[in-house]
């Protein structure tokens, strides 16, 4: 049996709580595939206001990162319960902006997955390119998302791939049409 497909939204470091707010809004009302998860993953600081906006819609929420540790002396960090806290279900753990500017490895992201799962979040964790890491009893248990860069014009091809379970989207996910076309292209 084939897994339901999942559309995720990264943010990245864009758009103000205000303007995370609209957008969250917009992809919530213009949703029409209701055979696809959707998620977005706005900047920490708006998962609270977005999470409200989101409420009773079908749109799911993500933090793009959280720190191993459930509380302490980590300024600057985000945990997980926090994460839930604010209204999140899912995180992005391990993606390779994380991995090229934060020095993220195996390992952190090993404690970051663990760490979610103690907090009840579902981790969205970014491997890279292959399933050679993975044993085939894993993989086919787990939903593949293709993290390229993923536009409306090519979504179908990609979202048809037998291995590829949905997309996390980056730079396309800021603009509602585009985003929206992604979704339809599944």
């Amino acid at each position: 049996m084939a897994r339901r497909k999942l559309i995720a939204g990264n943010w990245k470091m864009h758009k103000t709580v205000a303007e995370s707010v609209g957008l969250a809004g917009q992809v919530a009302v213009g949703l029409k595939n209701r055979q696809v998860d959707v998620l977005v993953a706005p900047t920490a600081l708006a998962l609270a206001a977005v999470a409200s906006r989101l409420a009773g819609t079908p749109v799911m929420l993500a933090a793009q990162n959280l720190f191993w540790e459930a509380q302490g002396a980590y300024t600057g960090e985000v945990s997980g319960p926090l994460i839930r806290a604010a209204g999140a279900s899912h995180v992005i753990i391990g993606h390779s902006e994380r991995r090229q500017y934060f020095g993220e490895s195996e390992k952190t992201a090993g404690l970051r997955v663990a760490a979610a799962l103690a907090a009840g979040l579902v981790p969205i964790l970014c491997v890279g390119e292959t399933l050679a890491r993975f044993y085939k009893k894993v993989a086919k248990a787990t939903r593949i998302l293709y993290g390229g860069s993923v536009k409306p014009a090519n979504a179908a091809g990609l979202l048809t791939q037998s291995e590829v379970d949905g997309a996390l989207v980056g730079g396309a996910s800021l603009n509602v049409h585009d985003f929206l076309g992604i979704i339809e292209a599944v």
